[in-house]
């Protein structure tokens, strides 16, 4: 069943101009996983809150399926909800917590009793059913969760920051999981996070978001690969800012020429985004008294490595920064080191008109 928003507006301070959630419209495929990815304050749990009805919009609608949900109390909605930090009852076991949402629908106490136990297996929790929150993981606890939240078969699955409070190697482990799990019970899904890795590497579409409002809406690779604004592309991939202008038709960066933005005119300032990861470098060729100096060429300021990995912090000719990350391996094969000189190749660096709101 797919989730449709259309120019949802939400305003908290009535003295601000600024609303949370300003003229937000997009789609959540049916059976998909939609990511809502932004950082801090960009509206993003607001907008989930107003999907569920836990807030009513100033304006705008919330239509799931064919139904116009905008008006629809929260208990109506058919949807199930995981927060990040579980609310889970502490007082109930594992099997009572995922049984409550049937009990209060005053289900057969065999069909409870089986649901739950199909539930527990789904989450692989079968052997924790009589323990207490208190007595399992972080992890568990957010299985238990998602078991709960499945009960009643929502026709949406809504999930803000559900692995926010867990440290790194569970969320990767538990992203891994959700994708099985949600390859079982193909329910529509949207998953709140500021995590770019974990909204590109879980979800089928993603919606970003900022200030309020939605930058772009794509695939992951969309996202990634052909980010739409200059704060996309700012915000995905933890890439450098480099200034330029338009010259001759080209986006000059220093002493790189790249291809200009679309609508681009001669002379107007440009801002090119670099990822660390699309930087490439290479020693330069010996040089000849008579090639004279190597003005164009950047300086190794930092090597730093980060397990089997090297950030890289080079110092471009215009003196402005650029970090990437190779291999050891590959740093080893270049025999570079702090202070030499290289060749720069700014690879598939996203260039726009110089936006000063960035």
């Amino acid at each position: 069943m797919s989730v449709r928003v259309e120019q949802l507006t939400k305003h908290f301070d009535r003295n601000s101009r600024k609303p949370a959630v300003d003229d937000v419209s997009f789609t959540a495929p049916p059976g998909c996983i939609t990511a809502l990815l932004g950082p801090s304050g960009s509206g993003k749990t607001t907008v989930l809150r107003l999907i569920a009805g836990l807030e009513r919009p100033d304006r705008g609608r919330v239509v799931i399926g064919d139904r116009d949900f905008t008006d629809v109390p929260v208990r109506k909605r058919g949807v199930g909800f995981v927060f990040q930090g579980y609310a889970l009852f502490q007082h109930m076991t594992v099997r009572k917590n995922v049984a409550f949402g049937l009990e209060v629908k005053r289900l057969a106490r065999g069909a409870v009793a089986e649901k739950v136990r199909d539930l527990l297996a789904l989450v692989q929790l079968e052997e924790l059913a009589d323990r207490y929150p208190h007595q399992l993981s972080g992890g568990q606890r957010q299985r238990v969760a998602f078991a709960r939240a499945l009960a009643t078969d929502p026709a949406v699955l809504l999930l803000d920051e559900p692995f926010g409070a867990l440290d790194a190697r569970v969320r990767v482990e538990l992203r891994g999981w959700l994708r099985q799990l949600h390859q079982r019970t193909p329910v529509t899904t949207l998953l709140v996070t500021h995590d770019q890795e974990e909204a590109l590497e879980v979800s089928e579409r993603v919606v970003v978001m900022h200030e309020g409002r939605v930058e772009q809406v794509g695939t992951p690779h969309e996202i990634y690969d052909e980010p739409a604004t200059p704060f996309v592309a700012s915000f995905i991939g933890q890439p450098s800012l480099l200034r330029g202008r338009i010259e001759a038709g080209r986006a000059s960066i220093g002493a790189h020429s790249l291809a200009a933005p679309s609508g681009a005119i001669e002379g107007s300032a440009v801002q090119a985004y670099v990822r660390p990861a699309d930087v490439r470098i290479a020693k330069p060729p010996a040089a000849s008294p008579e090639d004279g100096p190597q003005v164009s060429l950047s300086i190794v300021e930092g090597l730093n490595r980060v397990g089997g990995n090297v950030k890289v912090e080079l110092r471009l000719p215009s003196g402005e920064r650029l970090g990437l990350q190779m291999t050891r391996a590959e740093i080893d094969a270049l025999g570079i080191g702090i202070g030499d000189r290289v060749l720069v190749d700014l690879g598939e660096a996203k260039v726009f008109v110089e936006d000063y709101s960035i």
